[in-house]
C-alpha cells in the first residue's frame, strides 16, 4: 500500500485518552515471534514465543484506529471480559480511559502499562457520545477501490509469527454497500490464517460515493466477507437489490504462510455491521462532508456546510431506481426518530437548500473524560458539564460557545470546562486536513461542477 494514503501522527507520552474497542472475532488478534535462543548453561537451543494480545481501538478525540498491545495474560483477560458486552465499535454504556505509553507512529501501536480504567454513562449521555461516534465514521468515508478497502486514519499494521505467519494492514471502514439476492446466494467459502484457521463467505458487492453534483460513483465488483452464511440472511428485500450503511474490518495487503489459506495474499473485508439505507438527508449529506467542508474551519466546535435540494433529489432518484422505493411516511419517521436520538447532527432547510450542521466529534468525548476527572477532583464542573450534554438543543449551545471562543472569552465560567481542548483541536484540524486532501485528491472532483 502506497504510504501517502495512511496518515502518520504523532501522540504524547502519557497522554490520557478515550479509547473505544472495537470487538469482533477477526480483531480479537495475538501476535507471535518465535525465536531461538541460545543457552549455554543447557548447552541446547530452545525456542522462545512471546505472546502480545492486540485490539484495535478507536480515539474519538483525535480521530485515529491505533493497536492496543497488552503482553500480560491477566492484564488481557481482565480487559476482555470488560469488554465483554461490546459488538463491534458499540458498547451498553461503558467508556474506558487510558494512558498512553511506547506510541508508534509508523506502526499505529500503543501500550498502556496497565492504566485503563472503565466507568458507565448514563443512558441520554451514552447515546449522544454513540450518535457523536457514528456521525464522525460517516464524515470520514473510506477510500474504495477495486482493489481494497481503506481509511487513511483508521489502520494499524499487524504482524504475527507463529506456526504460521500473517501480515496485513487492518482498517477500520465504513461506506455504503450495494447487494443483491443472486450476490448473497452465489457466495463462496473461503479459509483465512489469523492465528488460526478462519471461515468466510465471500460474496460480490458494490459500493458507491455521492459527489457534490449529485453524482454516484459505483465501484464493482468488491469482494466482502462474512462470517456466517450471508445466504440464510434476510438481508435483501427486492429483486432489484438494497443499499446498506456497512462497517468493515478490513486486512488490507494481507499475507499468509499458512498452505491451506485459499486466501495468501489479497485483501479480506469483513463486514462487521450492516443497516439498511433510508433515503434521508440524515443518511446522505454527512457522506458529502469530506468533498465541501470549508478546511478554515476545522478548529470550530462544530462544522456547517450546504447542499442545494435538487443534488439530494438526483440522489433519492437514483438510489430509488436501483434500490428499494421508500414512501415519504417513512422517511419523515425516520427523520424525527434521528432528529430525537442524534443530538450532536442537525439538518434544516429553507427554499432551495438543506443547511448540515455537526458537532466536531472531539468535543463530546472531551467533554466525557473532562467530568470524568472532575468525578475524581470533586470540582463543581462536573454538574454543569452533565447538564450541558443532557440539552435536547445540545449542538445549538456548542454553536454558541463557538462563537464565544472565536471572541476569546475564555474566562467565562461555562467555558471552564473546555479549557484544553484547543491543543486537541489542532490535532485534530491536522489528521483531518491530511485525510481530506488524500480523499479529494483520490477521487479527483472538479469543485467547478458543484
Amino acid at each position: 500500500m502506497k504510504e501517502n494514503l495512511l496518515i502518520l501522527m504523532n501522540i504524547n507520552e502519557k497522554e490520557k485518552l478515550i479509547i473505544n474497542p472495537i470487538i469482533d472475532p477477526s480483531t480479537i488478534l495475538e501476535k507471535l515471534d518465535r525465536k531461538i535462543i541460545y543457552m549455554p548453561y543447557y548447552r541446547r537451543y530452545h525456542e522462545i514465543v512471546p505472546k502480545t494480545y492486540v485490539l484495535p481501538v478507536y480515539l474519538p478525540e483525535i480521530g485515529a484506529l491505533v493497536s492496543l498491545d497488552i503482553t500480560s495474560r491477566n492484564l488481557a483477560r481482565r480487559f476482555y471480559n470488560e469488554t465483554k458486552d461490546f459488538e463491534g465499535i458499540i458498547s451498553k454504556g461503558k467508556i474506558f480511559l487510558s494512558r498512553v505509553y511506547n506510541f508508534q507512529s509508523e506502526m499505529n501501536r500503543m501500550v498502556s502499562w496497565g492504566n485503563i480504567k472503565s466507568f458507565n454513562l448514563s443512558e441520554d449521555i451514552f447515546q449522544l457520545y454513540l450518535s457523536n461516534l457514528i456521525n464522525d465514521l460517516i464524515i470520514t468515508p473510506s477510500i474504495i477501490t477495486q482493489k481494497r478497502i481503506l481509511s487513511p486514519n483508521r489502520w494499524f499494521y499487524i504482524a504475527s509469527t507463529g506456526y504460521y505467519k500473517f501480515k496485513a494492514i487492518l482498517h477500520y471502514n465504513v461506506g455504503i454497500i450495494y447487494l443483491r439476492k443472486e450476490f448473497l446466494l452465489n457466495r463462496k467459502i473461503k479459509y483465512v490464517w489469523l492465528n488460526s484457521p478462519f471461515k468466510l463467505y465471500e460474496i460480490r458487492a458494490g459500493f458507491i460515493i455521492f459527489q457534490p453534483n449529485g453524482y454516484l460513483k459505483y465501484i464493482e465488483p468488491i469482494f466482502v466477507h462474512f462470517t456466517s452464511d450471508p445466504s440464510e440472511m434476510n438481508i435483501v428485500g427486492s429483486n432489484k437489490g438494497d443499499y446498506f450503511l456497512c462497517f468493515l474490518i478490513s486486512f488490507n495487503d494481507y499475507f499468509t504462510s499458512y498452505e491451506s489459506a485459499d486466501i495468501k495474499r489479497g485483501c479480506i473485508n469483513i463486514v462487521e455491521t450492516l443497516s439498511e439505507l433510508v433515503f434521508s438527508p440524515y443518511d446522505i449529506l454527512p457522506f458529502l462532508f469530506p468533498f465541501i467542508v470549508d478546511v478554515q474551519k476545522l478548529t470550530s466546535l462544530f462544522f456547517e456546510f450546504e447542499i442545494e435540494k435538487n443534488i439530494f433529489l438526483k440522489f433519492q432518484k437514483r438510489l430509488m431506481k436501483f434500490g428499494v422505493p421508500q414512501n415519504l411516511e417513512l422517511i419523515k419517521a425516520y427523520e424525527y426518530l434521528i432528529k430525537m436520538k442524534n443530538r450532536a447532527l442537525e439538518i434544516t432547510e429553507n427554499d432551495d437548500k438543506y443547511i448540515v450542521k455537526i458537532v466536531n466529534p472531539l468535543v463530546i468525548p472531551f467533554l466525557i473524560k473532562r467530568s470524568y476527572d472532575f468525578i475524581n477532583r470533586g470540582l463543581a464542573e462536573k454538574s454543569y458539564i452533565e447538564v450541558l450534554l443532557k440539552r435536547p438543543d445540545f449542538i445549538n449551545k456548542i454553536e454558541e460557545l463557538d462563537k464565544r471562543l472565536e471572541k476569546l472569552e475564555w474566562n467565562a465560567p461555562d467555558l471552564r470546562p473546555l479549557w484544553g481542548i484547543g491543543r486537541f483541536l489542532k490535532i485534530r484540524e491536522k489528521l483531518m486536513l491530511n485525510y481530506m486532501n488524500i480523499f479529494r485528491s483520490f477521487y479527483k472532483f472538479d469543485n467547478e461542477h458543484k
